[in-house]
This record gives C-alpha cells, sequence and structure tokens, in this order.
C-alpha cells in the first residue's frame, strides 16, 4: 500500500544527515603535539584498559619513540602496572575521605578573600569620609 499523502509533522521527523566515522579519517598531524598526543587517542587503547594496544604510526622523532617504547614497556610490567592500580585505588579513597572538604575549603577560602576585598573598600570610604569632614 502506497501513501500519497504528506505530513508535516512526519516530515519534520526525517532528514539529511552525514555521517563521520573519526577512525576511519585518516589524521594528518602536523606539529609535535599532535604527534605526541597522537599516542593517547582513544582507539589506541584495549576497551576498559589503559593499557596501549597498537600505535599505527611511524614515530616521528626520538621524543615519539621514546614515548612508545616507554608506554609499551611499562604496559608489559606486571609490578608497574599494579603500582598505577594502587596508586589509581589510593587516589579514588583519597577523594572519597577528603574531596568534599578539600571543596568547601576552598569555597571558604574564596568567600573570606570576598569578604576581605569587601572590608579594603569599606575602609577606603571611611578615609575619604573622614578627609572630607570639616577639620578632617
Amino acid at each position: 500500500m502506497e501513501i500519497d499523502e504528506r505530513n508535516y509533522f512526519i516530515e519534520c521527523l526525517s532528514h539529511n544527515s552525514y555521517v563521520i566515522q573519526v577512525p576511519g579519517l585518516k589524521l594528518k598531524m602536523k606539529t609535535n603535539l599532535e604527534h605526541v598526543l597522537s599516542v593517547f587517542a582513544q582507539e589506541k587503547f584495549k576497551s576498559g584498559t589503559r593499557v596501549l594496544k597498537e600505535y599505527n604510526y611511524k614515530p616521528k622523532n626520538e621524543l615519539m619513540r621514546l614515548i612508545v617504547r616507554r608506554l609499551a614497556k611499562a604496559a608489559g610490567d606486571e609490578k608497574f602496572m599494579r603500582q598505577v592500580e594502587l596508586e589509581d585505588m589510593a587516589e579514588r579513597e583519597y577523594e572519597n575521605a577528603f574531596g568534599e572538604l578539600e571543596r568547601k575549603l576552598m569555597r571558604t577560602e574564596e568567600k573570606v578573600i570576598e569578604k576581605e576585598k569587601v572590608i579594603a573598600e569599606v575602609k577606603k570610604e571611611i578615609e575619604e569620609l573622614k578627609k572630607n569632614l570639616p577639620g578632617g
């Protein structure tokens, strides 16, 4: 069965679109920074881990060779990986224990700074008013 009439609402539900598949794009890295950052692109890692899976580009310079080599070495070192996991766990525990306290302290410090500014402004105004008084 063919529908001959058009409905404005139904027409609004559909639209032309373009889909860009980022992993399919060929990267043209121009700067050293882009080369260094390319090592950390998400598609280079095994899913669910921070282990470098592969780096498909030829390292451009000694810095890149060093980075890729050290990351690969670290990923293969069980003792190092265990240390990283322990550090991550300690960081999470610290955040759970002290994170809110640190944020509260920062908010309090910001309020104190603002109040100190207000006090300084009021003192300045008082001095100006004293100068304007007769005999001041």
